[in-house]
């Protein structure tokens, strides 16, 4: 059997985790059939419209409220990055660019560049800016405006670094 390739080992364990953990369509149990028609209960009636000079309330949700939140990038400690260099970091299914500048900070954007979805992970450091691997278009990694000239900008992320720990911030 001839190697595979990445991408080929990537759909495969796609596969497999999402089997795992009940997302696949073909592990999903069908629900049972209803026993019996129940009647359908009467829905409560709407609270009366409040006045004017009444505040209103934010209806109760049960979810949590969408936010933002640190999480440590897996892999890179600050001290072994090297100055100048740009990595690729997967975050809850997510790429990010990771950018370490010539004077020792850190910076990150969205991995996929706006023009045609290069890996800015993969492309060229050269002071604050980052050049896509696929049609050169360059980036400022501390605004995400393009320098090359485009309309075009990348989503910037928080970075800090903390007890030895790097932490990007990104939505929940």
């Amino acid at each position: 059997m001839p190697p595979m390739s990445r991408f080929g080992i990537r759909r495969r364990l796609k596969g497999a985790v999402k089997k795992a953990m009940g997302a696949d369509e073909s592990s999903v149990p069908t629900p049972p059939a209803p026993a019996a028609a129940a009647p359908t209960p009467t829905p409560p009636k709407p609270p009366a419209a409040p006045s004017m000079g009444a505040p209103v309330a934010a209806p109760a949700t049960d979810e949590p409220p969408k936010g933002r939140m640190w999480v440590q990038a897996q892999g890179v400690r600050p001290d072994e990055v090297i100055d100048g260099s740009v990595h690729q970091v997967g975050i809850f299914g997510t790429r990010y660019a990771l950018y370490k500048t010539d004077d020792g900070e850190f910076h990150a954007t969205s991995d996929s560049c706006p023009h045609a979805g290069g890996p800015l992970g993969e492309g060229e450091l050269d002071g604050f800016d980052v050049t896509c691997p696929f049609h050169s278009f360059t980036f400022d990694i501390r605004d995400g405006s393009c320098t090359s000239g485009e309309d075009l900008s990348v989503r910037c992320i928080d970075v800090k670094v903390d007890n030895g720990k790097v932490f990007l911030e990104v939505p929940q």
